[in-house]
């Protein structure tokens, strides 16, 4: 008879590999001081690279656990974050994956990021609007321009300032007291405002007043002539 039985003789699977403890040697971390509000900024780091392991931005005086912008440590020893919209006392931070401990910290001060916009002061409904502008020109930043009374955080037509500037934007279709806004693509936040009143435009039309059904007549207008308008 066999000395055991085939089950027994199956091998068995090997024990899972034990993880490795967490590291928690000190990290260094560098950085600048100051950001523009939205800016994306490059922070260089040493530190053990657990399994996990990442940097951030945080507030200064935010728990260890907590995380901003933020990448895995795997990713390179040079690392990119967004910087908040939030003005204020900011912390970059090493943390590991797992106990999150804080290895290493430096201060960073988020500062307010301005702009400014140049249009003329009135557009036709529908036509484009010719904008200069500066700005922080972060990553999603548009320009728009809306009804006066639209809440913040809304848009209208846009343009990304990714365009360059000078950049257009199409106006509404509706008359009246319109304002052009850069937003931030980060929350939708409104860094300059100008007022822009959009007026109604100077149309005409003259053709004959009958007309043999299938045949065609001349028809002069005046008009915008904004792209995509047709007689009918």
């Amino acid at each position: 008879a066999p000395a055991t039985s085939p089950a027994a003789a199956e091998p068995k699977p090997a024990a899972a590999a034990a993880e490795p403890d967490e590291v928690l040697t000190a990290a260094t971390l560098k950085a600048p001081e100051r950001v523009d509000a939205g800016a994306v900024f490059s922070v260089a780091w040493t530190g053990p690279d657990n399994r996990g392991d990442f940097v951030t931005l945080v507030r200064s005086d935010a728990p260890a656990a907590a995380y901003g912008s933020y990448k895995d440590t795997k990713q390179g020893s040079t690392l990119e974050l967004t910087a908040p919209i939030a003005p204020g006392a900011h912390e970059v931070r090493y943390v590991t994956g797992r106990s999150k401990t804080v290895l290493g910290r430096v201060p960073l001060e988020v500062v307010p990021a301005g702009a400014t916009l140049e249009a003329a002061a009135e557009v036709v409904l529908g036509a484009q609007l010719s904008v200069a502008w500066t700005g922080p020109n972060n990553p999603s930043d548009y320009i728009t321009l809306v009804p006066k009374e639209t809440p913040d955080g809304q848009y209208g037509n846009y343009t990304t300032t990714d365009k360059g500037s000078p950049l257009s934007v199409s106006a509404p279709p509706a008359a009246g007291d319109g304002e052009l806004r850069y937003m931030t693509g980060q929350g939708n936040h409104v860094l300059a405002r100008r007022p822009v009143r959009i007026v109604a435009p100077d149309i005409s039309l003259s053709a004959p007043a009958e007309a043999i059904a299938g045949t065609t007549i001349a028809v002069e207008w005046k008009g915008p002539n904004n792209s995509g308008d047709y007689i009918t």
